[in-house]
């Protein structure tokens, strides 16, 4: 999944919304003022998630 399918997951969820509070480098995820997912512009991407929650994510990432 590139870049594009990342976001675009990341924001299919109910809530959710972009936001860069640690600068133009690093896209942050965040559901109810809680991050829950970092991007930075190479390939680095960072889940803050349960255990369960992570688990659904990637598969659901898998399935697209």
């Amino acid at each position: 999944m590139d870049r594009a399918g990342i976001e675009a997951l990341c924001l299919s969820l109910p809530g959710a919304v972009l936001d860069y509070p640690f600068g133009p480098q690093i896209a942050v995820y965040k559901v109810g003022g809680k991050m829950f997912a970092a991007m930075d512009l190479g390939d680095g991407l960072s889940f803050k998630v349960s255990d369960m929650a992570y688990q659904i994510l990637t598969e659901n990432a898998l399935a697209r």
